[in-house]
């Protein structure tokens, strides 16, 4: 996840690198009106250092939108939202331009984009079952 949010918001609450396998994602919206795609993360804790109000309210689960601008390249393939059983894999990288290259994939069905820049444009806590 360091090549996404360059700001270091994201990294501030974690004392570790994360990997984008820590994560299930669990959105995916295409911006008609700008050419930017946000995709939803969910992670099965909360993050290294939260928010005080998340631990205080006994959160134990968090997700994250990362907002990824000028996006190029949109390629959509046997879409139907990763409706199946199969998890989607995600896949992130630069170029040899500096652009961010995102794969997201499950079987048949695959959506890949570039983007100049992402960066985190909201998380919060929940409380999730133990079935995470």
């Amino acid at each position: 996840m360091d090549l996404i949010d360059e700001s270091g918001a994201f990294r501030d609450l974690f004392e570790q690198s994360l990997k984008v396998g820590d994560f299930r994602l669990i959105y995916v919206h295409i911006d008609e009106r700008n050419p930017d795609v946000t995709l939803g993360f969910e992670l099965g804790r909360l993050p290294d250092r939260p928010p005080a109000e998340w631990v205080r309210k006994g959160f134990n689960a968090s997700q994250f939108l990362f907002r990824f601008a000028q996006v190029t390249r949109l390629g959509i393939e046997n879409w139907c939202g990763f409706s199946g059983a199969q998890e989607p894999h995600v896949t992130l990288s630069r170029d040899h331009a500096g652009l961010l290259q995102v794969m997201l994939a499950a079987g048949n069905e695959t959506m890949s984009f570039h983007a100049t820049t992402a960066r985190l444009a909201e998380h919060r806590a929940f409380l999730a079952s133990s079935s995470w």
